[in-house]
């Protein structure tokens, strides 16, 4: 983490206001988060040499232009960029992120359904210029989640481990024919409510995009918001569809949940560890 004068500095250079007060939202695996006064967000790169530091910041800042061009919800505008430092200054998307705040759920579904409508119906060519598609087949990623549940196994819940178990043994469904852009991470601390009416008033990290399986951002509703508010978010959804679709959600939405079980058990977030139980019990 930067020294607090370095901070500060850095700060004051690209917000322009020297006096504004700083404080630590965050940290994740690969930003660490402050505050800047009351309207700004200063997030910097935590790894890598000076020039990759610089390539990834310029990455975030492509993606949320490109976030603000397709995005039908308010998402982190970028006010100013200092890519050797690894840093980029970005507004704060009002509210509170839907963990703190009871969201109004029939609205947020249509909203999700419209948002979702309007990501993936991006052309590929133009998705292309600003993501990838994941380099790890499925069957990695049920590799690598099941190295992780194997770890967290003996502090999990005794009668998740049946249902788990033979959901890593099993192959995962054919891939879809068609990719599109995927947000990849529409979880609840992600999306931001107004804490009075509850209404969606943004959506923020966009850092895991990827060209992808829509499946990957309808999986995330049905963990973090439950099976009525995705099935509403499925109606609204206008996007033509695969057969295999559901099968798919609900594969990423069990995967999700077993990552997050092993997370929780190496963090030891004993309340958190509950609720992701809870959620996978209802998938297996």
């Amino acid at each position: 983490m930067l020294p607090e004068a370095s901070l500060r500095a850095l700060a004051a250079r690209l917000s322009g206001d020297p006096t504004a007060p700083i404080a630590f939202l965050g940290e994740g695996w690969d930003n660490v988060v402050w505050s800047v006064g009351d309207d700004l967000v200063l997030r910097v790169r935590k790894h890598g040499s000076v020039r990759e530091r610089a390539v990834a910041v310029q990455h975030d800042v492509d993606l949320l232009h490109f976030a603000a061009r397709h995005s039908t919800v308010a998402t982190p505008a970028v006010v100013s960029v200092a890519p050797f430092d690894g840093a980029v200054l970005t507004t704060r998307v009002p509210g509170v992120p839907a963990t703190e705040a009871r969201p109004d759920l029939a609205a947020l579904a249509d909203t999700l359904a419209v948002l979702l409508t309007a990501l993936h119906s991006v052309s590929l060519e133009e998705a292309a210029e600003v993501v990838a598609p994941d380099p790890d087949p499925p069957e990695e990623w049920l590799r690598q989640i099941g190295e992780e549940y194997a770890e967290a196994r003996a502090h999990s819940p005794a009668d998740l481990h049946p249902g788990v178990e033979a959901f890593l043994a099993a192959a995962p469904p054919a891939a879809p024919s068609r990719l599109v852009f995927c947000h990849n991470d529409v979880r609840d601390d992600h999306l931001m409510v107004d804490p009075d009416s509850g209404a969606v008033t943004g959506l923020i990290d966009w850092g895991d995009a990827v060209l992808g399986d829509p499946a990957l951002d309808l999986a995330t509703i049905l963990t973090d918001f439950g099976p009525e508010t995705y099935q509403r978010v499925l109606a609204g959804y206008r996007v033509p569809t695969e057969d295999g679709l559901e099968d798919r959600v609900i594969h990423v939405a069990r995967r999700r949940m077993v990552e997050d079980l092993a997370w929780r058990v190496r963090t030891a977030d004993g309340p958190g560890l509950a609720r992701t139980a809870a959620v996978l019990r209802s998938l297996l």
